[in-house]
Order: structure tokens, then C-alpha cells, then sequence
């Protein structure tokens, strides 16, 4: 068997073994199953790594992952198909409404693609408003934060200007201090022994006054009045400068968020202000349902060959040995 049947053999789950003894139609039919297969898993595993690389941000590494993984699953969803000898009514609706949404999400992401640009302007226009409604609704609210620090910084200077004419008028506080020092003073005392008054010492206490002039302690209230506005006029200020800049900041914010959903907006609005868009978009959509469903075409348009025969005959000779052997037990 040559390699290219045994690649095809291993995409589409065919046994090999049994291909070498089919015939040519059976041959054809596999050959017919890889080119749909690599069609469609080429394509969606381009779509998967841009995608993943665009929206989901994981690099080259996982991208490449991401498409590994988006051609695994397309292989096995058409193997449904390829491998079911009689397909279902059932599967083949459900493979039908399967390539509806694959073929939806195909076009979306392709045209995203396409269309970066005409969606890039379609997002400036947008934008415009959105900048508007964000910065009028954070403007309120720096507003009122700026009323209620500046209701504070006046409420602090009217304490600090009170202060001040009290201390203009009592900048110092007298502070009277005492020493004290004990002396000896003679007094006269009645001497019993010499039966007379007599002069003797006696330990005096004596307290001077010293006056001293300090700082009003209120100063410090003043001072710390005062760093209390400094931090206020600090936060002023960048509430000042938060407005002023107000608008780039918000249209940057708004630049550095764009994802799926939102390119998807901006995609709808040009798709219905531009008829070309749309046509373009439909263009896409019944390309990529044709790809989807071309395999189950491709399988309901023929007829059993000689390899499903076998794969049925060997059902049907193990299922009659199977029975055998319950008899013969």
C-alpha cells in the first residue's frame, strides 16, 4: 500500500489491512475523505492559531497548539460520518446544524481578519461615544470627591484662622515655677537649764518664685492643621490633573480592551451599513458550509463500496460465531 493510502487510511480511521484487499473504488472513496479532510483541517487549524494568537493572547507556542487541537476535533467530527456505514437521519442533522455553526463562527473570524481596517474605523467612530459617556460619568465623580476634599480643606482653615488670632494675642504661656532651699534662722527659745530666753537655729524652708515664657502649645495644632491641608491640596491637585487627562486615558483603556465581542459589534454595525460587507460575509458563510458539508455529500451521494461490504461481513460472520457458541453452551 502506498504511503498516501496509508496517510489517508490513518485520517480517516480506515483499516489498512482490509484497504490492501478493496478494490480501487474503495481506494477512490478514501482518497476522496483525505482531500475534504486536509481542505478543512488546513483551514481551521489557520483560523485556530490566528484566533488563538488574536483573541486569546497565547503566543506562538500555544497557538500552535490551539491549531493542533482544532484539527484533531474537525478530523473526528467528520469521522462521525466517514465512519458510519449508514448514516443516521439523526447524525446527519446533527452534522447539518453542526456545519451551520461552524460555518457562522468560520466566516465571523475570517472576515474579522479581512476586515481588520473597515473594523478599526467602525471601532474609532464608536469609541468617540463611548469616551464621552465614561469621561462625563467619572468627571462626575472626581467632581464630587473635589467638593468634599475642598469642604474639608476650608472647614481646617477656618479652625487654623481661629488658632491664629488666638495665638496672635497669646503666642506664650506664663509658667511660674518655685524653688525651693532650707536655711538656718535663729530664733529665741526659752533655755530651762539657764532659766532664760536663748537664741538657737532653727531649719527654715524658703520658696522663690522664677517666671519662664514658652510656646503655645496650640502652635503644634496649628501645624498639623496645617500638613493636614498640604495632603489635602496634594490630592487636589491630582484630581486636577486626573480630569485633565481625563480623555486620553479613558480612549487608551477603551484601545487596550478590544476583544472578540467588541470586534464583533464594530463587524455587525459595518456588516449593516455596508452592503458589500454583507454580501462579502455570505460569500464566506456558504464557503465555509460547503466545506463543512462536503464530506457528508461526498458520503450520501455514493454507494457502498467493497471495503464497508467487509467491514459488514466480518460483523456479520462474528455475530453468527458469537451466536454458535451461546448455542453450543
Amino acid at each position: 500500500m502506498k504511503t498516501w493510502m496509508r496517510f489517508g487510511c490513518f485520517l480517516t480511521g480506515f483499516n489498512p489491512e482490509l484497504m490492501a484487499q478493496a478494490s480501487e473504488a474503495s481506494a477512490k472513496a478514501v482518497k476522496r475523505y483525505t482531500s475534504a479532510l486536509l481542505i478543512i483541517s488546513i483551514l481551521w487549524g489557520i483560523i485556530g492559531y490566528i484566533f488563538s494568537e488574536k483573541y486569546l493572547g497565547l503566543g506562538p507556542a500555544g497557538s500552535i497548539v490551539s491549531a493542533i487541537a482544532s484539527i484533531v476535533i474537525v478530523i473526528q467530527v467528520e469521522r462521525q460520518i466517514i465512519l458510519q456505514i449508514r448514516p443516521s437521519g439523526w447524525l446527519k442533522f446533527a452534522r447539518i446544524l453542526l456545519a451551520f455553526v461552524m460555518a457562522t463562527l468560520g466566516a465571523v473570524i475570517t472576515d474579522q481578519i479581512l476586515f481588520a481596517d473597515d473594523i478599526a474605523n467602525q471601532r474609532d467612530r464608536e469609541i468617540g461615544n463611548e469616551i464621552a459617556e465614561i469621561v462625563e460619568t467619572r468627571s462626575q465623580l472626581l467632581d464630587e470627591e473635589f467638593t468634599r476634599l475642598q469642604a474639608n480643606y476650608d472647614s481646617l482653615d477656618l479652625k487654623r484662622q481661629d488658632l491664629l488670632i488666638e495665638l496672635a494675642k497669646t503666642p506664650y504661656i506664663t509658667l511660674v515655677n518655685y524653688s525651693t532651699e532650707t536655711v538656718m534662722a535663729q530664733e529665741m527659745a526659752y533655755d530651762s537649764v539657764e532659766k532664760k530666753m536663748v537664741p538657737i537655729d532653727v531649719p527654715k524652708t524658703m520658696r522663690t518664685p522664677s517666671t519662664s515664657y514658652v510656646e503655645n502649645p496650640k502652635w503644634q495644632v496649628v501645624a498639623g492643621i496645617q500638613a493636614s491641608q498640604n495632603s489635602i491640596t496634594a490630592k487636589l491637585d491630582t484630581i486636577t490633573e486626573r480630569k485633565l487627562n481625563l480623555a486620553t486615558k479613558v480612549e487608551d483603556e477603551l484601545r487596550s480592551r478590544t476583544g472578540f465581542l467588541t470586534e464583533l459589534e464594530a463587524l455587525k454595525a459595518l456588516l449593516w451599513a455596508r452592503p458589500v460587507s454583507l454580501f462579502v460575509w455570505g460569500l464566506f458563510f456558504f464557503f465555509f458550509l460547503s466545506l463543512e458539508l462536503l464530506v457528508l455529500i461526498s458520503k450520501a451521494g455514493s454507494h457502498e463500496t467493497d471495503y464497508e461490504v467487509m467491514v459488514m461481513h466480518q460483523q456479520t460472520m462474528r455475530k453468527r460465531g458469537l451466536a454458535d457458541l451461546a448455542k453450543a453452551r
